[in-house]
């Protein structure tokens, strides 16, 4: 497979945070893979509210959450079923998201990039991590918030991480990860989302009172429901239906295998089928009690320098099935830069960045990766074209707009750790950037 070197068109750009916290050339310091990065051309950045159907010519566009979201978001169509025991201006809402955030974005984050500065109080200086669920429109614009209540190993400071919503069944269930809390950390949770309309008796919602919550106020409420004695379970313990088996039935230990960024592949069904563990150096799929259904490698390109190499390829999202194609689409990422973990240093970010993705695809019965996308960084929400790509940015989840055949596939993704984007492409367009087969011929997929 050859290199290629997609160069950047001179664009407008604002730096709301700063000149090194972007990435202005996406070949720059490649040093995995035998693809170059590049930004994803053209897509455009409507001002305008979001319309799935309002793709424009190159079936791709990006645009900003917001505002009332925080960042790592990831999105579902809302079952009418979850919504029933809301007030009417609720039981509406077209979809169901949860997001992050951080204490710590207040002195990180620039004024108005995110309504965490608005939201978060300014004495909390911690690493304090916590989730929100929002019911959105039709638009993608919040109605009501609440902060996650429940869950297993979630206590402390160090609350719910990196959440992922999946519907099973006619039922909100979510993925989260608690990697801080001393409670069998780290580990990945799968739960059911309980939604309710009324008085909270969670002690830790008082101190999120920026968020208008109080005793004695009515509000949206978002639970992650303790399913058995352990607060959650893997696959083993979800019906095709998606509701838990009786207690008795099976009562595990509640956590998937993975203990970060593991993929619930939901069948055509509705149940959850298999677990993604592992991208590099191969594709690891897991059946619901955790046994090895396929350890297929990866391609050469997703394992950077080596089987070893830090920089391989991770999973990032559950993959969706997409009956068009008869494959389910999913999305791995890595990062070409580390940070020195100090807040202090000279480093733009203090964790990983330069995040690059890769889109790929999947049979039903999953034995290895079918075709896939070279990498790609998205256009900043900061340019006015393409001018550069976000220091950080991480896709939660992926979900279709409507049910109805051939539409598009909208991707969520985390911004710099402070904001949340989506980015919306047509089949056509996914197709087209899905070039290459594991070996790396040209796939039949693109166009």
């Amino acid at each position: 497979m050859s290199a290629v070197l997609l160069s950047l068109p001179t664009a407008a750009l604002r730096e709301r945070y700063g000149p090194r916290k972007y990435d202005h050339s996406p070949c720059a310091g490649l040093a995995a893979g035998d693809v170059c990065p590049a930004v994803l051309l053209p897509c455009a950045l409507p001002n305008r509210a979001w319309n799935p159907a309002d793709l424009g010519a190159d079936g791709c566009r990006i645009d900003r959450l917001g505002p009332g979201f925080g960042f790592n978001p990831s999105i579902v169509r809302a079952p009418p079923e979850s919504l029933a025991g809301l007030p009417p201006h609720l039981r509406n809402a077209s979809y169901v998201a949860v997001d992050r955030f951080e204490a710590n974005s207040n002195f990180r984050c620039p004024a108005g990039a995110s309504v965490l500065n608005e939201n978060v109080p300014s004495r909390s200086r911690g690493a304090f991590t916590q989730a929100r669920l929002h019911l959105l429109d039709a638009e993608l614009r919040v109605l009501a918030s609440a902060p996650v209540e429940g869950g297993r190993c979630v206590s402390g400071i160090f609350r719910v991480g990196d959440s992922r919503l999946h519907v099973i069944g006619s039922s909100i269930w979510a993925t989260y990860v608690s990697m801080f809390s001393g409670c069998e950390s780290p580990r990945m949770w799968l739960v059911r989302v309980a939604l309710a309309f009324g008085v909270s008796d969670e002690p830790a919602a008082v101190r999120m009172n920026s968020f208008g919550v109080r005793r004695g106020v009515a509000r949206l409420r978002a639970h992650f429901e303790a399913t058995n004695v352990t607060g959650g379970f893997g696959l083993h313990g979800v019906t095709h239906d998606g509701t838990p088996r009786q207690a008795g039935e099976h009562r595990w230990s509640g956590n998937l295998t993975g203990p970060r960024n593991a993929g619930v592949l939901v069948g055509r069904s509705g149940a959850p089928k298999y677990e993604l563990t592992d991208i590099s150096p191969k594709l690891v799929i897991k059946d619901g009690r955790g046994g090895v259904f396929s350890d297929a490698l990866a391609p050469r390109s997703f394992r950077g320098g080596g089987d070893h190499d830090p920089r391989a390829m991770h999973n990032s999202i559950s993959p969706l099935w997409v009956e068009e194609l008869g494959l389910y689409v999913g999305v791995a990422h890595r990062h070409y830069q580390a940070g020195s973990g100090s807040r202090t240093a000279q480093d733009p970010f203090r964790y990983g960045f330069s995040y690059r993705h890769v889109f790929f695809t999947m049979r039903e019965r999953p034995n290895g990766i079918v075709s896939h996308s070279r990498e790609l960084c998205f256009p900043t929400l900061d340019g006015d074209g393409e001018a550069a790509c976000d220091g950080i940015q991480f896709v939660m989840g992926a979900f279709r707009p409507t049910a109805e055949i051939g539409a598009p596939i909208a991707f969520t993704y985390g911004v710099m750790d402070c904001e949340s984007a989506v980015l919306t492409l047509s089949l056509d367009r996914l197709r087209a950037l899905l070039e290459f087969t594991p070996h790396g011929n040209r796939s039949h997929h693109s166009l």
